[in-house]
């Protein structure tokens, strides 16, 4: 996220000023392509872990949630719609916090001491609870959408990313305090990702609809 403005006296101060924003707007750019990079690279390592029981790839996947200071939760209002009494079951992962993907890691080491210190050290990493991208974890039923009431920042950019696990295909969807679709994703898989330009601290929804015929446990990333 960054600042988008500023508050000039005189027009040799503003030029100054826009060409240091010039530069710290390409900074920033730069910064949040990098996370975005990250954040899909985690997911397939991920992905990768579950398809073949493979614990280094979940440890790798959380090394990056963890360097990328993800601070866990979702306290926002939230809304569910589900289309179907019966829920068709599933093989699956089910949710995938980084406490999840470390238990699971520690089944598939079988016992490798190594793998087992390397799992031991992530677990002692500590992020800060006010700092990072806001991170969670959620499961949309098939055929059925989920929302979010948040209150984001005026002022600033603000990116949001949601990956499913693989098994339908998800669209993203962000309206604005008056209810006006203001961003969407509905590219085919269930990888969505939206920008949008908060001019004014207010509250935003946070939709997520699957269209598959069972339920699709995701990640969601807002930063």
């Amino acid at each position: 996220m960054f600042k988008k403005f500023f508050m000039v006296a005189a027009l040799v101060i503003g030029m100054t000023a826009a060409a240091y924003a010039a530069n710290d707007d390409a900074k920033k750019g730069t910064e949040r392509n990098e996370t975005s990079a990250q954040i899909e690279l985690a997911g397939n390592l991920v992905d990768y872990g579950y398809a073949n029981n493979d614990a280094l790839a979940l440890i790798q996947a959380v090394k990056i949630y963890q360097k990328l200071n993800l601070t866990e939760g979702l306290n926002w209002d939230k809304s569910q719609e589900k289309a179907n009494a019966k829920e068709p079951k599933k093989e699956g992962r089910g949710e995938f916090s980084i406490e999840k993907l470390l238990d699971d890691a520690t089944t598939f080491a079988d016992g490798d001491k190594t793998i087992l210190a390397l799992i031991k050290d992530c677990r002692k990493q500590t992020r800060s609870p006010e700092g990072g991208p806001l991170y969670g974890t959620d499961r949309v039923y098939s055929h059925s959408s989920i929302s979010y009431t948040c209150t984001l920042k005026g002022g600033e950019i603000t990116n949001i990313e949601l990956k499913g696990d693989g098994d339908t295909d998800l669209d993203l969807y962000v309206y604005d305090m008056y209810g006006n679709l203001i961003a969407y994703d509905e590219s085919y898989g269930d990888y969505c990702a939206v920008s949008i330009a908060v001019y004014y601290t207010s509250k935003f929804t946070i939709k997520v609809v699957n269209r598959g015929n069972v339920y699709n446990d995701f990640a969601i990333i807002v930063y």
